[in-house]
């Protein structure tokens, strides 16, 4: 909390709002026969102040990936392939989260209640399996996700929203996570499921690759690789535009004309669609 004198011009916000008042007619103590007054001034005129509350917008708990076609590559403790969410505590305290709330459906803002009693670590991750099977167990959401696009909404105790993710179309066997871990942008690629979302795995590697031709029009192709690899392309505002498994191929019939950067690994290098 901050308190600012009348007269004083505080930081502005776009946030409309009444902010109370403190009137201080006089403050007064004694000290013998000594009379003080605080603030300065007080004996002779109402001062009145300002008391703002300070808003602390720093994310606490985020949606920091999910899998919304999961054919095999994460199994639950039920042995069965379910999509999923993972939560993650961005923060060094533990937070209790009973009672938030995950949907994807804003007219619906009860839809899996996380159970009372559940505390994150500082730092820790948290899988929801969207299954739409509760009778599985208490961390089974009974809602799945669409692989063709949807939204996963994030509520606190007292419905504030604290995360909102609507995303495209995925793929099957590879997830959207938030890189860097925690704060980043959603980029679909290997999943790092219950942990960090940048450690190093075999996809991150560096890759030395050649493309060709370049320009391009129809088909890119990569020299280079050894195995099915991850390739993304990305337009050079950083929007995510072709993302696929391959050996060598890339398709980007569907790209409008411009320069466009592929990445595969940590290696990237642009190209002009033609």
């Amino acid at each position: 909390m901050r308190i600012v004198a009348a007269g004083a011009r505080p930081a502005t916000s776009n946030r409309q709002h009444n902010t109370p008042q403190i009137r201080l007619m006089r403050s007064l103590h004694r000290q013998g026969a000594t009379t003080a007054f605080f603030p300065q001034g007080t004996e002779h005129q109402m001062l009145a102040y300002t008391v703002q509350g300070q808003n602390n917008n720093a994310p606490t708990i985020v949606i920091n990936e999910f899998m919304s076609s999961n054919k095999g590559v994460i199994k639950d403790e039920n042995n069965e392939t379910e999509d999923w969410i993972e939560l993650y505590n961005t923060t060094s305290n533990a937070i209790n989260i009973g009672g938030y709330v995950l949907t994807d459906d804003d007219a619906n803002l009860d839809k899996y209640v996380v159970p009372e009693g559940t505390v994150m670590a500082p730092n820790s991750y948290l899988i929801i399996w969207a299954d739409e099977d509760g009778t599985q167990g208490p961390y089974h959401a009974n809602f799945k996700l669409s692989a063709t696009g949807e939204k996963i909404i994030l509520l606190d105790k007292s419905k504030n929203e604290l995360d909102r993710v609507e995303y495209g179309p995925q793929q099957s066997d590879l997830s959207s996570a938030r890189k860097p871990n925690g704060t980043g942008a959603f980029v679909i690629g290997q999943h790092t499921f219950n942990a960090n979302n940048d450690v190093v795995g075999t996809d991150d590697e560096l890759i030395t690759f050649s493309i060709r031709p370049n320009p391009a029009q129809n088909m890119l192709y990569i020299d280079g690789l050894e195995k099915e690899t991850i390739v993304n392309v990305y337009t050079l505002l950083g929007q995510q535009v072709v993302v696929q498994k391959t050996k060598g191929e890339v398709d980007i019939s569907e790209l409008n004309p411009g320069t466009y950067i592929i990445l595969i690994g940590k290696q990237h290098l642009k190209f002009v669609k033609m």
